[in-house]
């Protein structure tokens, strides 16, 4: 299959690394480049059926929401870029257009939808449903029968706890406890953890 990734970030490398089997065909990022694959800024970007996309470094959640989505709609490859050094149990249910990178842990009868982003030594644990858009940074652990809506970031090193709901466009903390559920479209920070302010960055 052939794919191109949109920004040029710190998961560039590990994209195609784990994607070796397929055709590398350049990448757009809103830093200019020389390199023989720059494709153009992100705004050039038109979406293509005859391509995966793979989303290495838009911060912009909702704008990153918007790539996958249009993507998927018009029936580009279904794939996920899981690397072989990650962990996927073989009951878990995953979508498309998903990360995941070295050293995550994907437990048993896991659900996670499109577009999702697991990062280095990050674990989610048995019957956890995660949405779409859902970034999980390093060493986020997850524990059982957890629920995250769409678009919600998760800082490095957080735990969030058993049977925990977390609402979309919710931002988690580094470092974060997370004891008590997470109302939608908050800032949570702490251990434990409490709800800050109301999320004004995905605006």
């Amino acid at each position: 299959m052939k794919y191109i990734i949109i920004g040029k970030g710190g998961l560039y490398k590990i994209i195609k690394e784990n994607l070796q089997l397929h055709e590398f065909c350049g990448f757009y990022d809103d830093e200019p480049s020389d390199d023989k694959s720059y494709l153009g800024k992100i705004s050039d970007f038109r979406y293509d059926r005859n391509f995966f996309i793979a989303i290495a470094a838009v911060r912009n959640m909702l704008l990153r929401e918007k790539i996958i989505k249009s993507s998927l709609k018009i029936g580009g490859f279904r794939l996920n870029a899981i690397s072989p050094f990650a962990s996927v149990s073989v009951s878990a249910q995953l979508g498309f257009s998903n990360i995941f990178c070295p050293n995550s842990n994907i437990g048993v009868n896991v659900k996670i939808g499109n577009g999702n982003i697991v990062f280095s030594n990050s674990t989610i644990e048995h019957d956890t449903v995660i949405g779409d858009n859902v970034n999980i940074s390093p060493g986020v652990t997850i524990c059982g029968s957890v629920n995250i809506e769409n678009n919600v970031f998760i800082g490095a090193g957080s735990t969030i706890v058993d049977n925990i709901s977390i609402g979309k466009n919710s931002v988690i903390g580094a470092g974060s406890l997370v004891l008590n559920d997470v109302p939608e479209g908050t800032l949570f920070y702490g251990s434990p953890g409490c709800v800050i302010s109301k999320n004004e960055i995905y605006k």
